[in-house]
């Protein structure tokens, strides 16, 4: 009978003596060897597969679907490429300002908005149709995978690290409520011009090299509504977004990073929804994609080599987005479809690993594994690494909170992958996710991979791997003959 953690896991991780497996694992690769997985984890193949992602979702890893992308779904509202004159705007503002872009952690993730990245649509609808809301994972015919907190932190340079975005909304001093009133004030001007929208040319427009007091706080209130957390009305303005504003021109940190991974995780649920009830009717509604999806296209770039475009040179402090800026390359969904079934073999698991001129991955990839010894407080590159691989509740903007479980996809850490329980978060508040997302390290010591170690998988494991595919397997049999 397999043992399952159906609450918050007490530590991070096992070490283990355990029958392992290379990945992909063949029939007489097996090997007894010390491993690190992540918790919480199975011990034995369960019979339920309750913990295994959703069967019909799952479906679509076998579809070899050809269907042109649907018109129901639009990706305007968070693909936002630069508008005129941003770049300039950024350059002006970072002669002033970088010391202090640094401070709130926002310096690459300002610079990322300059670059243009051309969008694939064929690409983003045949990995939404990969997406397993009941998991928050890309589940292919090889295992599962995913976009983490690693991938938000290094692809779009968002802080992992600071105050919760939902209390940076309250200000605390009067000079903050002076400026956020003066924001408002230019917000409400913006709804009385013929348009009746505050719009993003009119905002630049107005505060770009005027010489305004909030010049600062207004171009990091056009950063975040355009390019962080675009509202539902496309191309406006959202002042909600202005109290983050004036924190973040102060130097404070905002941990932006677990709030835009929701908003991801939302649309691909979104737009995995609207897959479904189309293929299911014919139809379905209108859905608007209104997080940075970009970064789920760099991540497909940057784990699928067969569907690379040619990738940038980095130049010496630049962010890695640069890599992919003003790049290109075309592929039918046929050809999408078969590099995504054979990709096992060549999947980049940890592509932040690989050296690249100009790139400095994050501090917690070292060159020799570690054994670093940690007490309740914990800082530095293991704090990053904590919050990386420990299950958690993102909290984002408006109330918005999803699960994120790591310990699904232990690969992408440099970890050994077992078979994952299943967590059932209680919270629906953001105080509590948020306490629990920065909770104290129950762990006396924390094992940090080597960079260049290739992770495997658990005879378990592989497995209960074979059990659910032959399980997905059989459930499309049986919807075919109905």
């Amino acid at each position: 009978m397999a043992t399952s953690s159906n609450s918050r896991e007490k530590y991070i991780m096992k070490e283990s003596n355990e029958l392992m497996r290379n990945f992909p694992s063949k029939r007489l690769d097996v090997s007894f060897r010390n491993s690190h997985t992540l918790l919480p984890s199975l011990t034995s193949v369960p019979i339920d597969q309750q913990n295994a992602p959703s069967p019909l979702e799952s479906l679509f890893m076998f579809n070899q679907s050809q269907r042109t992308p649907s018109n129901h779904v639009s990706f305007e509202y968070g693909w936002r490429n630069p508008q005129e004159n941003w770049s300039l705007w950024v350059r002006n503002m970072h002669s002033r300002f970088q010391d202090v872009w640094r401070r709130a952690g926002i310096y690459d993730s300002i610079w990322g908005s300059v670059y243009q990245v051309h969008k694939n649509l064929d690409l983003l609808f045949v990995f939404g149709e990969k997406w397993c809301p009941k998991t928050n994972t890309f589940v292919f015919p090889w295992g599962e995978a995913t976009i983490t907190l690693e991938d938000v932190f290094v692809l779009g340079g968002y802080s992992l690290l600071g105050e919760c975005v939902v209390t940076s909304a309250f200000l605390v001093s009067e000079d903050e409520v002076r400026i956020n009133d003066r924001l408002l004030e230019a917000y409400r001007e913006g709804v009385r011009t013929p348009s009746r929208k505050t719009t993003h040319p009119w905002w630049l427009e107005q505060f770009m090299g005027k010489g305004s007091e909030v010049e600062h706080e207004a171009f990091l209130a056009l950063w975040l509504s355009r390019y962080v957390f675009p509202g539902s009305n496309l191309n406006n303005i959202v002042k909600e977004v202005f109290p983050l504003a004036i924190r973040l021109a102060r130097g404070i940190q905002v941990c932006l990073a677990p709030a835009v991974l929701a908003s991801i995780y939302r649309d691909l649920r979104s737009l995995k929804n609207a897959t479904i009830l189309e293929m299911k009717d014919g139809d379905s509604p209108r859905v608007k994609i209104q997080a940075p999806f970009l970064l789920v296209q760099l991540w497909v770039w940057e784990r699928f080599p067969t569907l690379q475009p040619r990738p940038n040179a980095i130049r010496r402090g630049e962010p890695r987005i640069s890599r992919w800026g003003s790049t290109s390359r075309g592929f039918s969904v046929q050809d999408i479809q078969l590099a995504i079934r054979i990709a096992a073999p060549h999947f980049l698991w940890r592509p932040y690993a690989k050296a690249l001129d100009g790139f400095v991955p994050p501090a917690f990839y070292s060159e020799e594994e570690e054994l670093e010894l940690i007490g309740q407080n914990v800082s530095g590159k293991a704090w990053l690494l904590v919050l990386c691989i420990r299950p958690s509740v993102l909290v984002g903007l408006k109330g918005l909170l999803e699960h994120y479980f790591p310990h699904r996809v232990a690969m992408q850490f440099g970890y050994d992958q077992d078979i994952p329980a299943t967590i059932e978060f209680k919270t629906e508040d953001h105080i509590v996710a948020w306490r629990d997302f920065t909770r104290r390290v129950e762990d006396r010591s924390l094992y940090i991979p080597s960079k260049n170690f290739v992770a495997g998988v658990t005879d378990r494991y592989d497995t209960w791997w074979k059990v659910f595919m032959e399980c997905t397997r059989i459930k499309g049999l049986e919807i075919l003959r109905t």
